[in-house]
């Protein structure tokens, strides 16, 4: 694949990431506050597994989270980049480590995109009892979200939607 073809790609991967954050945003979860489907994971998890290199994928989400924080402002980009690069790091490892399926990954995704905004909160407010009393709630409803997002993909992936752009992904 040429450079250009993959640099439309990606762009049109943030394109589709930040639609998904703007639907997200008007839809209401009375679970628990804080708690989201995740649905630009969803571009996140497919970049990771269909793009030809996971820097590609991690640029994806990076330039996905400063836009999103451009349209949102406030210190919320902060928490996103905390949650996007930790969970990152883990999706990243697990999917090298060959032993995790595409749900499993998403999983450990969603559950440590919510750690990694629990640690800068209580890295800005100071104070770990916040943490630990919000990480039962949060840690399930990523582990819930990360399912969904995982499920999605699996099923995407299964498909063969990856040789529509002349991918070679590794399942």
């Amino acid at each position: 694949m040429n450079n250009t073809r993959k640099l439309i790609f990606m762009g049109l991967l943030v394109a589709a990431a930040l639609a998904l954050s703007f639907v997200e945003s008007f839809l209401f979860l009375p679970v628990f506050p804080g708690a989201k489907l995740g649905l630009a994971n969803i571009v996140t998890v497919a970049a990771l597994y269909i793009l030809p290199q996971a820097r590609d994928a991690a640029l994806v989400l990076a330039v996905r989270v400063i836009l999103g924080g451009v349209f949102v402002g406030g210190a919320s980009v902060f928490y996103s980049a905390a949650g996007a690069a930790l969970s990152f790091l883990v999706m990243w490892f697990l999917k090298r480590a060959r032993g995790f399926g595409v749900v499993s990954v998403s999983m450990a995704g969603g559950f440590f995109h919510n750690i990694g905004q629990l640690l800068a909160a209580a890295a800005l407010v100071s104070s770990t009892s916040f943490f630990l009393a919000y990480l039962p709630v949060l840690g399930l409803a990523g582990l819930a979200a990360g399912f969904f997002v995982g499920f999605v993909i699996d099923r995407t992936l299964k498909k063969g939607i990856q040789n529509k752009f002349d991918f070679d992904v590794n399942l």
